[in-house]
């Protein structure tokens, strides 16, 4: 006989249904460990924006070698928040998108629109003028991508998890 709380779960290993009793099947892992990269996103992408600042490629492109001090460090910092602005303008309806489109298409959703402002990021090119608006375009479009996911994947591991592992794996 079955538990009440068991729950039937896809065994990958086999592709039949089996009885998961509140376990983690191999399924379940893979599914919240390629979702959890949704939300490493968001650190990689903080993370490498610091490198590139003191990079003599990225300073001469942006042309901050004729720049006052004042100037770089202002550009410098709409660089950086203009990810977190658009992580927060994505975030915000991306609950009630997810709820009618559905987790995955919305994860989906996201990561393209992510790639995007990162591919707008690494094009920048032309006046430093030029290439710094279009840095500023790519990390706020990315920034959207990213709150997206940052607000869906949680969710989705959560729903995809059995009920005794949601709150462990949905920290990822």
């Amino acid at each position: 006989m079955r538990p009440a709380h068991a729950t039937k779960a896809l065994d990958i290993s086999v592709g039949t249904r089996v009885e998961a009793d509140g376990g983690l099947t191999p399924l379940v892992l893979l599914v919240s460990a390629v979702a959890a990269i949704g939300g490493f996103v968001f650190g990689y992408d903080i993370g490498g924006g610091g490198g590139s600042f003191a990079m003599e490629g990225f300073q001469t492109q942006f042309g901050w070698a004729n720049k006052s001090e004042a100037v770089r460090a202002d550009e410098i910092g709409w660089i950086s928040a203009l990810l977190t602005l658009g992580a927060a303008a994505g975030a915000a309806p991306s609950g009630i998108l997810s709820d009618r489109v559905g987790r995955r298409p919305c994860i989906i959703t996201s990561a393209l629109i992510f790639s995007i402002g990162a591919s707008l990021q690494a094009f920048a090119s032309g006046s430093p003028s030029a290439s710094l608006a279009q840095l500023y375009v790519g990390r706020l479009v990315g920034g959207f991508g990213v709150g997206m996911l940052s607000t869906t994947v949680p969710v989705y591991i959560a729903e995809c998890a059995p009920g005794s592992w949601r709150g462990s794996l949905s920290m990822c």
